[in-house]
């Protein structure tokens, strides 16, 4: 029920400290222990602050991109979004076909909408297709890969995206292995430090309650389009040109 196809979705559905007085000279020992105990709890926890923050989000700002999407403002870098300006969201899966050709036919009109500042973007990558490749589960894979890159480089998030489109595999492949990942992000200018983080997968399971969530809130196929949180319906976004012209007029552009 949530596979991506023309007739899925979109244009054809729709953690208290107390305080002592000092003990007798007898105690400073188990006193110790118990600071030392303390400083080792307060480092562990800053230790896990940092492992979380380092699977879920960015220094680089690109904040909850798996949870809450990526947004691409005018800048055109993961996680600066444009403020006040309306906001075009869009579920995709890597897998696809129907999201490529969204892609293609509505990437070019988008870009120029969002650099001019009349809408912000929110890219929210899923994985509804792992059954479809053989068991390498390349959806998530390449969302993971993805995601990382919108967390570490997010100023080649657009790029590796259209990397990713026009590299697509077929359904029923085994999908891109994750060397062939990696290429592609270096071919879009990824650092290679961060394309080699990609088989971590530091955000494969944040992808998986993405999609989870996603379906809870009536995102039934890909590629699916929202503008200001309602479900674009009655536009066929698959062709040039449609999307564009009912953005304009909803806009008033």
């Amino acid at each position: 029920p949530y596979a991506s196809g023309p007739y899925a979705s979109g244009p054809y559905a729709s953690g208290p400290y107390a305080s002592a007085t000092p003990g007798p000279r007898r105690n400073r020992p188990t006193m110790i222990v118990v600071f030392s105990l303390l400083a080792a709890l307060v480092l562990g926890v800053a230790g896990v602050s940092f492992f979380l923050n380092r699977s879920g989000s960015s220094a680089q700002g690109s904040g909850d991109v798996a949870g809450s999407g990526v947004v691409v403002g005018t800048a055109g870098i993961a996680g600066q979004g444009t403020d006040g300006a309306p906001e075009v969201e869009i579920y995709l899966d890597l897998m696809c076909p129907y999201c490529a050709q969204f892609d293609a036919a509505n990437a070019a009109d988008l870009t120029e909408l969002r650099e001019e500042g009349e809408i912000q973007v929110r890219y929210h990558v899923i994985s509804n297709l792992d059954q479809l490749s053989q068991g390498t589960n390349y959806s998530t894979r390449s969302a993971n890969a993805l995601l990382t890159v919108a967390a570490d480089s997010p100023e080649h998030f657009l790029a590796f995206m259209d990397e990713l489109f026009a590299e697509q595999p077929e359904e029923n492949s085994t999908g891109l292995t994750d060397a062939e990942l990696t290429n592609l992000a270096l071919d879009a200018g990824v650092p290679s430090d961060v394309a080699d983080s990609f088989v971590d997968g530091a955000f494969n399971e944040a992808v998986e309650d993405a999609t989870a969530r996603s379906r809870t809130q009536g995102i039934a196929g890909t590629p699916t389009v929202l503008l200001d949180g309602d479900q674009v319906e009655d536009v066929n976004y698959l062709n040039p040109g449609p999307l564009d012209a009912w953005l304009r007029d909803e806009l008033g552009l």
